[in-house]
């Protein structure tokens, strides 16, 4: 979009091991679901959703931070729904799993369709954000079929009579789904409380509404085998197995995610159980 410089993308679907290269604007997505001949791959950098909101929900990110509210507002202008019964979002754009642009039913391909439980999300957002969210809980109650069965997504082409579609209304998806009733009891719980209530309070008090500095930390997986990282840097290293205690190599079992501070010396690497400080110019080679 016009005016910003960063936002947040679906996927980044790098897929160096070493990490070499995980920039977004470099990466293609394959999407799924698309009409017989027509285009799968697409740039990563222009696939968006919002599921960075799950950011501010758990406590990682605040509400204002820019990078979320920039995010937001590509979400809006790309798939925001606006309905008589108020606003509804779709998964991701290009997305293929929803019924046809003729109303006919998905098999195999379609067109993805705004979902309430999307809305539900979004309220969650805005009560983080202090404001009001009465709005998506009404919508989410007016896009409810029958005895209050929500759907998973909801029409938003032209209305047809003949096949019992009308914009704000359910296609032929799955209703009720239950993950939309789950999301509209918590907003229900959240307007009340007046806070997420999905909220980490322990994470946010560290990365919101905290201020006290944090080492920089990089990640170690087998598929994300990151050959050097900078000194003083807190080592995350994920295994699929128990870390073994090997007193030879230094290594400490705690339970299935090590952390340690990277130390230089004779044998290169070494794992310690405590935080040590090594020269702001070095490097080790991760082996």
């Amino acid at each position: 979009m016009p005016g910003i410089t960063r936002h947040y993308i679906r996927v980044n679907p790098s897929s160096a091991v070493d990490g070499s290269d995980e920039n977004p604007n470099h990466g293609t997505l394959v999407l799924a679901n698309q009409p017989p001949g027509a285009r799968v791959d697409f740039p990563a950098k222009e696939i968006v959703d919002a599921g960075f909101l799950e950011l501010v929900r758990v406590g990682v990110r605040s509400a204002q931070d820019p990078i979320i509210q920039d995010s937001l507002r590509v979400v809006d202008a790309v798939l925001k729904v606006d309905t008589p019964y108020g606003p509804c979002w779709r998964r991701y754009n290009h997305d293929g799993f929803g019924q046809r642009e003729d109303g006919g039913a998905f098999t195999g391909w379609g067109k993805g369709r705004p979902w309430p439980l999307l809305t539900g999300e979004r309220g969650h957002y805005e009560i983080a954000a202090g404001h009001d969210a009465r709005p998506f809980l009404h919508a989410i109650e007016k896009f409810a079929q029958g005895i209050g069965l929500i759907p998973e997504q909801i029409w938003d082409g032209p209305d047809s009579s003949l096949q019992h579609l009308h914009i704000g209304g359910p296609t032929n998806a799955a209703m009720p789904l239950l993950w939309a009733h789950s999301e509209y009891v918590k907003l229900q719980r959240s307007a009340a409380d007046g806070k997420v209530f999905d909220r980490i309070d322990a994470v946010y008090d560290r990365y919101v509404a905290g201020s006290l500095e944090r080492n920089p930390i990089e990640v170690w997986k087998f598929n994300r085998q990151v050959p050097k990282v900078p000194a003083g840097t807190l080592l995350r290293i994920q295994a699929d197995k128990p870390f073994l205690a090997q007193p030879k190599r230094r290594f400490m079992l705690i339970s299935w995610i090590f952390e340690c501070l990277i130390g230089t010396g004779r044998s290169g690497l070494r794992f310690c159980g405590r935080k040590r400080t090594v020269g702001k110019a070095r490097t080790t080679p991760l082996k």
